[in-house]
C-alpha cells in the first residue's frame, strides 16, 4: 500500500470519528509493522496482526471459508477494537463509543476505508 493511500485513509478515520478515535495504524498483516497512524500504537498492531492470522486459521480449522471483511473486539466498557484485513495489511482502530457510535463505524467509516483501499 502507497503511502499517499495510508494518508487518505487516516484523514478519513480521523475526518469521521474525531475525538472518537483512541488509536488508528495501518499495518503489515505479516509482522504488524505500521505504515502510518493516529496516535500509533506498534504493541497494538503487532498484536492485532497476530490476532488476525490466529483468527483466520482457527476458522478456515473449523471448515469455514475465512474472515469476513472485519472483525470488532469489545476491550472495555467503552472501547472496541476494529480490524479491517485488506490482504497483506491491515487497519486496526481503538474507539471510544461514548464518542463514536458503533453504527457510524459500521455503516460510515468501514466502507469508506475499504473503498479508499481498492481504489
Amino acid at each position: 500500500m502507497n503511502s499517499s493511500k495510508v494518508k487518505q485513509i487516516i484523514n478519513f478515520i480521523q475526518e469521521e470519528l474525531g475525538n472518537g478515535i483512541l488509536s488508528a495504524d495501518i499495518y503489515s498483516a505479516n509482522d504488524g509493522q505500521s505504515l502510518g497512524g493516529v496516535n500509533s500504537k506498534p504493541k497494538v498492531a503487532a498484536l492485532l496482526a497476530r490476532v488476525t492470522a490466529q483468527l483466520q486459521a482457527a476458522i478456515k480449522a473449523a471448515g469455514f471459508k475465512g474472515l469476513g471483511p472485519y472483525y470488532l473486539i469489545t476491550i472495555e466498557e467503552n472501547m472496541v477494537a476494529v480490524v479491517i484485513p485488506m490482504g497483506t495489511y491491515e487497519c486496526g482502530m481503538m474507539i471510544d463509543t461514548n464518542k463514536a457510535k458503533t453504527g457510524l463505524v459500521l455503516n460510515v467509516v468501514l466502507p469508506g476505508i475499504l473503498e479508499i483501499a481498492t481504489k
